[in-house]
Order: structure tokens, then C-alpha cells, then sequence
């Protein structure tokens, strides 16, 4: 395997930018198979009244599994608690499993929420 010049990362969509009621939100997983580094941005708009946004990392065997992420790896957990508008980052750079994801939960009002995953850099086949 070498890494692609051409390709180095893959954007996809976390969590699509909405309006989310109080409660948890999976967002998307993506695959270290791919790649062995992801970053989630975090984008926060309109926070209703006291709402609140927590964001941590979960990893999985089998994308169906998840367990949250915890300290020693070099890999962020979770984010600051937001209640305004504005953005946290999450970075996983040792992946434990073979997929990784962002679980959001959303407190007490509706909060605008979008995350965004970058891939990479991508691997690809030596030809």
C-alpha cells in the first residue's frame, strides 16, 4: 500500500447540518480501512434557549458495536460543551477499531448541528 497523491482525503457527510431536538444523534461512521486518520468538524448554529451540544468519539469492530472513546491513545474523546454558536474539532489519529464515528446529544432545546468527516489520507494499491 502507498498513500495516493491524487486522493489524500474523502469528505463526507457526519451528521447533515438540521435543526435536532433534545436527545442522542449517531452521526455517520467512517471506515480505517480507508484511512487511518479522521477529523469530525463540529458546526454549531442556532442554540435554543439553555440548549446545550455534547459531541464524543466512538470506535467499532463491526459498525454496529460502539464504545466511547477513552484517553491513551492520543485521540480526542469528546468536545467542550457548546451553547452558542460556534465550531470543536475531534481527531482520531490511533484508531482502535476498524470505524469511528461522532455521538451527539443535544440538551434541553433545539440546536442547529452539522458535522462534516475527513477521511485521510486515503491509502490506495501500488499498480
Amino acid at each position: 500500500m502507498r498513500l495516493n497523491p491524487d486522493f489524500q482525503c474523502e469528505f463526507t457527510e457526519g451528521l447533515a447540518a438540521d435543526a435536532y431536538a433534545a436527545g442522542n444523534h449517531e452521526g455517520a461512521s467512517v471506515d480505517h480501512k480507508e484511512a487511518p486518520c479522521v477529523s469530525f468538524f463540529i458546526s454549531v448554529g442556532d442554540v435554543g434557549t439553555g440548549g446545550t451540544v455534547d459531541a464524543k468519539v466512538q470506535y467499532s469492530d463491526n459498525n454496529s458495536t460502539w464504545t466511547d472513546e477513552t484517553t491513551g491513545m492520543g485521540n480526542d474523546t469528546s468536545i467542550t460543551q457548546i451553547t452558542a454558536a460556534g465550531t470543536a474539532q475531534l481527531n482520531v489519529v490511533n484508531p482502535r477499531a476498524r470505524y469511528s464515528r461522532v455521538y451527539v446529544t443535544v440538551a434541553t432545546d433545539t440546536c442547529n448541528v452539522g458535522i462534516v468527516n475527513v477521511l485521510g489520507p486515503l491509502r490506495s494499491k501500488s499498480y
